[in-house]
């Protein structure tokens, strides 16, 4: 289990390169991932929305991480620090939040939803109506959110790729 929720905390806290990774060996095809803010379902788009977190933060740090086994679900209790810039020093968005992960038979997450302890979880509990309105926005969001993100994030990466091939042809 310890493995599992380090794996997941670098969704947070580790470089690009680990979203995509940890993603294909923990999560379903059909995972689902939800916060207060979007809803999405299919590993892809859950992708899109970490890549959108390291597009928006330089960095971030888990802490206070409690674990807890319950059933088919692994909850996970913890206080993430994101950091703005490089030049804010020690200024960083602490989010106190509880991650809950369902897994299947085999150990991988079909459903990772994230709880945050604020002002802006309480939106995840509003009343009906307003719940199912609310809910229709965070997969709209989170769709377009995702789409844009990796859509963008290919584009860097071909970017990237041709200035280095420039770079090496210069040579």
């Amino acid at each position: 289990t310890r493995r599992l929720v380090d794996d997941v905390l670098r969704l947070y806290t580790g470089p690009r390169a680990d979203v995509a990774r940890v993603l294909s060996e923990r999560y379903v095809e059909q995972s689902t991932f939800s916060d207060p803010l979007v809803e999405v379902t299919g590993r892809a788009a859950v992708e899109g929305q970490f890549v959108a977190l390291k597009a928006m933060f330089v960095g971030a740090a888990a802490r206070n991480v409690v674990i807890e086994e319950l059933g088919g679900e692994v909850h996970v209790r913890c206080d993430i620090l994101y950091r703005f810039s490089r030049l804010s020093g020690d200024a960083a968005l602490p989010i106190s939040q509880t991650i809950k992960l369902r897994l299947d038979k085999a150990g991988l997450i079909e459903s990772h939803v994230d709880e945050w302890h604020n002002a802006m979880g309480l939106l995840m509990r509003l009343p009906t109506p307003l719940s199912a309105v609310y809910g229709v926005w965070r997969r709209l969001f989170g769709a377009s959110t995702s789409g844009l993100t990796m859509r963008g994030a290919a584009v860097a990466d071909s970017w990237a790729a041709r200035a280095f091939r420039l770079a090496d042809f210069a040579d």
